[in-house]
């Protein structure tokens, strides 16, 4: 129950069709829909419960998040960003920042350029401003490893002449 969890005062929202969550995710100033209603889709809300951090801003760096975890074939590249947040909590930029790169197997530019290694493994992408450091995980498979590839686009995808549509597919082990 909620008293064993220490809870001293709770609140119970239907958890239907019209309930979602917003959230902001470190190292971003935007709202994002991190829950959708059990519909699929958004709806007008006219109650809400907002929770607000009035936590002072500081210059110290208080986490680095790096993109999320990758699956890549062996020798192929992929680009990583990182998102900062402060000691509270709240989004800072990266602006005269100085982030160093590493790989455990692999290798990362300056840039945050990873470059996988020619065979199989599980490595580790970390990123290091001011000694605060985050890290991603990478998969590195080789063509054996790979089960199934699927397109990221399903159905038509209509082009006018001149327009570009990145497509994206996913590889899967067994």
């Amino acid at each position: 129950d909620m008293l064993s969890m220490g809870c001293t005062t709770v609140v119970n929202m239907d958890g239907g069709g019209s309930t979602e969550m917003l959230a902001r995710r470190a190292g971003s100033d935007r709202l994002e829909t991190v829950s959708y209603p059990s519909d699929g889709s958004s709806r007008s809300v006219s109650n809400c419960l907002l929770i607000v951090s009035d936590a002072p801003r500081s210059a110290d760096v208080g986490s680095v998040v790096v993109d999320s975890d990758v699956k890549l074939y062996a020798g192929s590249a992929a680009d990583f960003s990182i998102r900062l947040t402060d000691k509270s909590g709240s989004a800072m930029g990266t602006e005269g920042k100085t982030v160093a790169w590493s790989a455990r197997y692999g290798s990362v530019d300056e840039a945050g350029r990873y470059t996988a290694p020619a065979g199989p493994c599980e490595d580790v992408v970390t990123a290091t401003v001011d000694g605060v450091s985050g890290s991603a995980d990478v998969s590195v498979v080789d063509a054996s490893g790979i089960a199934s590839i699927t397109a990221g686009d399903t159905g038509t995808v209509a082009l006018m002449q001149g327009d570009v549509h990145q497509f994206g597919f996913a590889a899967c082990d067994a």
